[in-house]
């Protein structure tokens, strides 16, 4: 995110040296992939360090918004998208985390056109508007939300609206997830492994999902 800590590594050890490897990482706790914890956007919430495994892992909803994506860039998922994927697999499962696919990870190695700042340096990116939050929380029973883009509210966002309502209730945000394009939209189980920084507000974390094979995806 713009301003915010790039990941650096440094050779501390060389093999020819000491006969070992060894390096050092400075890192912003939501650089690359990571997990939002509440107290992020909400002071005296959990940090990442008093998160449960319980709560960084359950059923994977993957909502597919890439056509809708490709034609507005700064889409902002709606109870619409939520509803239509219900039509198709049913009700979304307590417990689960519903993630956007809007093929934004495909832009990754060029960060430019991940960030997509318009003429006047707006960013421009999905994420789910305040209308979709706010069912989530209130007529489903979820723990997360997560996104292929730089955050979970849209790129043009100024207030940050999903992250206060939704960490405000305790619940996590999921950033820069990739490969959504490999999971089932419905089906897969996911983990969030985060670092149990203490007092932290999120970390870097390797999102992954459990796929059952016999299964197939819509």
């Amino acid at each position: 995110f713009p301003g915010g800590t790039p990941f650096e590594l440094k050779l501390l050890e060389n093999y020819d040296n000491e006969g070992y490897i060894l390096f050092s990482f400075h890192t912003g706790e939501h650089t690359g992939t990571h997990v939002d914890a509440p107290m992020h956007f909400s002071k005296g919430a959990p940090s990442i360090d008093a998160l449960t495994l319980d709560q960084l892992s359950g059923p994977l909803v993957v909502l597919d918004v890439q056509k809708e994506a490709a034609a507005k860039a700064d889409l902002a998922v709606d109870v619409s998208h939520i509803t239509n994927w219900e039509n198709q697999h049913g009700r979304i499962p307590d417990g689960a985390f519903v993630v956007i696919n809007s093929g934004w990870s495909k832009r990754w190695t060029d960060p430019k056109a991940y960030v997509n700042l318009d003429a006047a340096g707006v960013m421009r990116f999905p994420g789910f508007s305040l209308a979709a939050t706010e069912f989530l929380l209130t007529q489903r029973s979820v723990k997360g939300i997560g996104v292929d883009t730089l955050s979970a509210d849209p790129g043009p966002s100024s207030k940050f609206e999903e992250h206060h309502r939704f960490l405000s209730a305790g619940k996590v945000n999921l950033e820069n997830v990739a490969n959504l394009e490999h999971v089932p939209a419905s089906g897969a189980y996911l983990f969030a492994a985060a670092l149990p920084i203490k007092g932290g507000s999120g970390s870097p974390s390797r999102i992954f999902a459990a796929v059952n094979a016999n299964r197939s995806s819509k």
